[in-house]
């Protein structure tokens, strides 16, 4: 069956407070693989699931309606699918492409404020690729960043461990008394 332990675990990461949004995306990016796998592994539940319960597919008998074949349509056959690839194509797969779906556009959605904010505590990049990041970042945050946040992260940023995460530079600003000489600094990170 489904392991619900690695599904269980990235939402207790998730739920942490003070998580930081790349490990959100990694999380993400896991889980999506874990599914992607999930969905090609049809025969392997299929065989669990019959172990479970001691039965078979059963063809459900229907008449069968006769279409009326229209000017437009293509020259796609009409497939009768047995059983169990009926189960297969449309309960199976659309419930773990759905689930797929749902995953990717919160991933997208994190991956957006990590391209946004990711900078911050990326101590690898270089200082100009910092000046274009927090340049982007006052022009996405326009009413509540001033130009001076460029130049103020810049200063701001040698002044922190390499490993903090934001939350940390934040409560550090705070302890040192360093918000007043950083005002847009303080924002963002309040933003983030």
């Amino acid at each position: 069956m489904i392991s619900y332990t690695k599904t269980n675990v990235t939402s207790k990461a998730l739920q942490e407070p003070g998580i930081e949004i790349y490990t959100v995306v990694k999380l993400y990016d896991n889980l999506l693989s874990y599914f992607r796998q999930i969905r090609e592994q049809f025969d392997e539940f299929e065989k669990q699931a019959k172990v479970l319960v001691n039965a078979d597919y059963s063809e459900v008998h229907r008449r069968k309606r006769l279409r009326k074949a229209m000017p437009d349509d293509g020259p796609a056959p009409n497939v009768d699918l047995n059983p169990r690839e009926k189960f297969r194509v449309k309960v199976f797969n659309t419930i773990v492409d759905r689930l797929i779906s749902e995953i990717d556009k919160r991933r997208r959605s994190y991956d957006n404020v990590n391209e946004l904010f990711g900078f911050l505590t990326d101590r690898q990049i270089s200082s100009s690729d910092i000046k274009q990041k927090a340049t982007h970042l006052v022009e996405a945050y326009q009413c509540d960043l001033e130009e001076a946040f460029v130049d103020e992260i810049q200063l701001f940023l040698p002044l922190c461990a390499s490993d903090m995460s934001v939350s940390l530079m934040l409560q550090n600003m705070i302890e040192n008394k360093l918000v007043s000489s950083f005002p847009n600094v303080n924002i963002a990170f309040r933003i983030y």
